[in-house]
């Protein structure tokens, strides 16, 4: 059950949206999503982009307060990478876990629990990068890679160490990567200018192990596309561009619902499209919190 103090924290109608899922739904019904990424206490991206993601779609339910004390959920389980001191301005400090505690929390969840799918963040140093991709390699679940290394303001994210592990060896272990256009640049050296550029850019990065990439094209002029290949087949997702400023949280949400949607049991193209929609709307309705970029609404569904 949904704790009286979790209901309290939210505003009154994810208080309704929440009871009416568990009303529809039930338990025991709900894909579990497993994440590894860092934590930031803005809440705009990383693990909060997530959590917000997979507790408001509607397809998914049942907030729980389980793991050290912080808030996740029997769909999306976490492990903390890296503690991230931001803001709407950017990144202040950057405190990594041992790795030994990374691990520790995802064998506890694994282990007991299970997991549908996972998607991994910001991991930030080699041997980090390395311990998760040794789980991942024998999972048997969906994996989704969102090669986190700059935020949004370009503050450096990943090691320059940690940038040929995760080229190595977990890249290798995705079913998809998400990498934007300066994290393709820094993993293959290859350039995208223009949306022609996309097809090499893809090509690039799934000679590195993927089976699947996703390549987000929306920081191109014109209208936003992205490109999702396996190599042999090519998909195209376009979407209106949203005039707004308030893009924090971007990737982490796509990679995120990309997850959700792999975990119900979509194949990787109908997934991809359905989180493309998503972050769509989510972008659209983005709003200002703070003095500098704000977050994209995850529950923008719920006030359409």
């Amino acid at each position: 059950m949904i704790s009286d103090e979790m209901r309290l924290a939210e505003n009154p109608r994810v208080a309704q949206v929440f009871h009416e899922i568990e009303t529809e739904l039930g338990f025991g019904m709900v894909p579990n999503i497993f994440k590894s990424m860092a934590e930031n206490p803005a809440a705009l991206a990383a693990h909060w982009a997530m959590f917000k993601y997979t507790i408001l779609d509607g397809e998914l339910t049942r907030v729980a307060k389980e793991m050290v004390g912080v808030v996740v959920s029997t769909v999306n389980k976490s492990e903390y990478a890296a503690k991230v001191h931001m803001h709407s301005l950017g990144v202040q400090g950057v405190w990594p876990l041992p790795v030994e505690a990374v691990l520790a929390q995802y064998d506890a969840v694994v282990d007991d629990i299970g997991v549908d799918a996972v998607k991994t963040g910001m991991l930030s140093g080699a041997e980090l990068v390395s311990a998760v991709a040794r789980r991942l390699a024998t999972l048997g679940v969906p994996v989704v890679v969102d090669p986190v290394a700059v935020s949004k303001h370009g503050d450096a994210l990943l090691d320059r160490d940690a940038v040929q592990v995760l080229r190595e060896e977990l890249l290798p272990v995705a079913t998809v990567a998400t990498p934007n256009l300066s994290e393709v640049t820094l993993l293959t050296g290859v350039v995208v200018e223009s949306a022609a550029d996309l097809h090499r850019a893809a090509a690039a990065v799934l000679e590195l192990g993927p089976t699947w990439v996703l390549v987000k094209g929306g920081h191109l002029s014109g209208p936003p596309v992205d490109l999702l290949t396996d190599g042999v087949d090519v998909h195209l997702l376009h979407a209106a561009r949203a005039e707004t400023r308030h893009t924090h949280g971007t990737g982490c949400t796509l990679a995120s619902a990309l997850a959700s949607f792999l975990a119900q049991g979509d194949g990787v193209p109908v997934a991809a499209g359905k989180a493309k929609d998503y972050v769509t709307g989510a972008l659209a309705a983005g709003f200002a919190l703070g003095a500098g970029i704000g977050p994209v609404d995850h529950g923008w569904r719920w006030r359409a």
